[in-house]
């Protein structure tokens, strides 16, 4: 499913609709008007596996969705059909959305994130889900934040690429496949402008505009002929 953010603020979607059935739009090869994502006047949207999360016009992160490993960040269980506010009422100013993590960034530069332990970056215990935002670790300060399958990377002011979470196929970028439960320098010593996060892979604008990728290359998502690497 893909989705787009009008200018009032509603949702709308297009594609094969949530596997999760009634928490999100049916089928369809048109955009329809997410009704229950609609009840907030969206700012920010970022769609995930089965959950998607927002800001409102104050800086409120909402989710909505299914709630595995606690992805909806407001610290109960169970999916929910209309948003709801994710706890401690933070004041966001973008956010970031995989197949289960959740993060979201403050003015500050530290990012929050929620959702499955081994990916929220704060060094806690892999196997122990995370159902409110917990600080990621690190004294590190993001720009940008970018989340895909099992993990998430930021980019710091001076453009260095920090990732964390679930390491296969070595999306962390550091040139290891080890799980990291807290932000590790993308190595390489490159300096980037942009980053975006796939499902297997994360790729980056450097400063002189050339493009670097790091991750699985299933259907050639690293940009390089041998795909499977």
């Amino acid at each position: 499913m893909s989705c787009g953010l009008e200018a009032d603020g509603s949702v709308w979607c297009w594609g094969t609709g949530f596997s999760y059935g009634t928490l999100g739009p049916e089928a369809s090869v048109v955009p329809v008007r997410w009704a229950g994502a609609s009840t907030v006047a969206w700012t920010r949207f970022a769609l995930g596996a089965a959950h998607a999360c927002g800001l409102d016009a104050a800086g409120q992160a909402c989710c909505i969705g299914s709630n595995a490993f606690g992805v909806l960040g407001y610290g109960g269980s169970g999916g929910s059909a209309v948003p709801v506010p994710v706890a401690g009422r933070r004041v966001y100013l973008d956010l970031a959305v995989g197949a289960d993590p959740s993060c979201a960034l403050a003015a500050d530069g530290q990012a929050w994130c929620w959702g499955n332990g081994a990916t929220t970056g704060n060094g806690g215990l892999p196997d122990r889900s995370r159902d409110v935002p917990v600080a990621v670790a690190g004294n590190v300060r993001f720009a940008q934040i970018v989340s895909g399958q099992q993990r998430s990377c930021g980019l710091t002011a001076d453009g260095s690429a920090w990732c964390w979470g679930v390491g296969y196929n070595g999306v962390m970028g550091d040139g290891t496949s080890e799980h990291r439960m807290v932000p590790t320098a993308v190595a390489g010593g490159l300096r980037f402008r942009a980053l975006r996060a796939g499902g297997v892979s994360t790729c980056g604008i450097t400063l002189d505009g050339s493009a670097w990728c790091w991750g699985g290359n299933e259907m050639g998502a690293v940009g390089t002929s041998i795909v499977g690497r």
